[in-house]
């Protein structure tokens, strides 16, 4: 896998410093065959700092956005990417949803977003979230992080992929979550920093389940749908599977929010 790697990055800087982008389409073809067959994936880095470029996987080329380079993970385990801060973002592959059809790929923060010792949004380990904020803050935030709040068809489409991928079954995402996050019947009923236990990370995504509800930008001009339960309510009440709506003003109970790319 080492040396295919060397030859896919000196032959992909080849074929741009040629401008022979075609060149890099067809290897990215050959590579993703190869990498499908023996469960590789490779990274083609553009920029000089280290970030951006594509990854080869399962035949799928994903590009990961300038500024970001790829540290763990794969499409089944949760491929993620980092920023040049230490900002942390979980790839959720096109597919399905439960309820609402075909949903393009994106990257989900892999943590709920909190405010840094600088005063700066983050999607870190070891934060404690933003919490109790309105839709309206919600969408200043995720603004000023170049990024969109989670629309519930995005939402919708993580938990299918988490079932795809047997992180979780129905009854655990529909009917009782309390394993997979924060909740009043299986955590310290309070809302905990980011990476609190390792148990809650499902497919390298922190707390999905728990801890705090977050905000979606689907709804109407009165109030947005809610996802994700939180750490003052059991598993089972409010396991991954539930929505609900909150009005767009107001700040409601354990409200926080994560963002897409």
């Amino acid at each position: 896998e080492i040396i295919l790697q060397i030859i896919f990055n000196i032959i992909c800087r080849l074929g741009k410093l040629l401008k022979k982008y075609l060149l890099i389409q067809v290897l990215n073809l050959l590579c993703g065959k190869f990498a499908e067959r023996y469960g590789i994936h490779l990274t083609m880095v553009k920029n000089c700092d280290n970030t951006g470029g594509f990854i080869v996987t399962n035949a799928n080329i994903i590009e990961i956005p300038n500024g970001f380079k790829y540290i763990l993970g794969t499409e089944k385990t949760g491929l993620t990417i980092e920023d040049l801060f230490g900002n942390q973002y979980v790839w959720i592959p096109e597919g399905e949803t439960i309820e609402d059809g075909f949903c393009e790929g994106f990257f989900f923060s892999r943590y709920e977003i909190a405010i840094d010792a600088d005063g700066k949004f983050v999607s870190k380990a070891d934060r404690y979230p933003i919490v109790d904020i309105s839709y309206l803050d919600a969408q200043r935030i995720a603004k000023s992080l170049n990024a969109k709040l989670i629309s519930n068809k995005q939402f919708e489409r993580i938990i299918k992929w988490l079932i795809e991928t047997n992180a979780m079954s129905e009854e655990e995402i529909f009917k009782d979550s309390s394993k997979k996050g924060n909740y009043k019947n299986s955590g310290p009923h309070r809302m905990v920093k980011t990476g609190f236990n390792t148990a809650w990370m499902i497919n390298n995504i922190d707390n999905l389940a728990g801890n705090l509800w977050t905000w979606t930008n689907s709804g109407d001009e009165k109030s947005k749908i809610l996802r994700g339960g939180c750490c003052m309510l059991d598993g089972n009440y409010a396991p991954l599977g539930r929505k609900c709506l909150s009005y767009i003003e107001g700040s409601r109970f354990y409200t926080g929010l994560r963002v897409i790319l």
